[in-house]
């Protein structure tokens, strides 16, 4: 057995709107400087690409892209500043959740084990 931690961000109603897909997302924009490679990657559309990021630029308050049109490269996207310095506080955040949890799950499963060394 082991734990795994999910970290999701929610707004005031509920509504998830950052987690492993949109961070997959931003990270794929970052490897590849384009959504709609970033999306095909991860079998997505642009269309539900372009949502995701429009969400969370939305929630979070402040811009994650910056979009480049045409060219010879025929444009793409590259992260700001705010994304990347956003993407490192999920990352550490995601990071210290997992070391605590990591702790708490050790707890358990000696208390487990006690539970099984009663039960024979």
């Amino acid at each position: 057995m082991q734990l795994k931690i999910n970290l999701r961000i929610c707004d005031e109603d509920g509504q998830r709107f950052m987690g492993t897909g949109p961070y997959a997302l931003l990270r794929g924009v970052q490897k590849y400087g384009s959504i709609r490679k970033a999306a095909f990657s991860m079998a997505m559309s642009y269309a539900k690409a372009h949502r995701i990021l429009s969400v969370l630029e939305k929630k979070l308050g402040f811009k994650l892209l910056t979009k480049h049109i045409g060219g010879s490269d025929h444009g793409g996207a590259t992260l700001t500043p705010q994304a990347l310095q956003f993407l490192e506080a999920y990352e550490s955040m995601k990071r210290g959740l997992q070391r605590a949890a990591d702790a708490d799950w050790k707890q358990f499963c000696e208390k487990l084990a006690s539970l099984r060394e009663t039960n024979l």
